[in-house]
């Protein structure tokens, strides 16, 4: 059988599990985290 292959997640919630208000992040002023979450879901993984 093939192994599956690896998945990595990376979520942000609010502490009620909320992910957005009125269609914009329910949360402002983390310029740093939004380009740090930007740069590592828009790569791909290394190859084998």
């Amino acid at each position: 059988m093939p192994s599956l292959p690896d998945l990595t997640l990376i979520v942000a919630a609010t502490q009620q599990m909320g992910i957005g208000r009125h269609g914009t992040l329910p949360w402002t002023g983390l310029k740093k985290e939004m380009a740090y979450f930007a740069r590592v879901t828009k790569r791909l993984p290394l190859g084998p």
